[in-house]
């Protein structure tokens, strides 16, 4: 199942596929400061 959402962030876009068929190594995320 999902896990809750942390205060702050938002998830966009999850690939449900790719994590079930390859192993997923490292997470990056990125923004943009102002």
């Amino acid at each position: 199942m999902t896990q809750p959402a942390q205060p702050g962030r938002k998830l966009i876009a999850s690939n449900r596929k790719a994590r079930h068929e390859y192993q997923i190594l490292d997470q990056w995320e990125a923004g943009i400061s102002l």
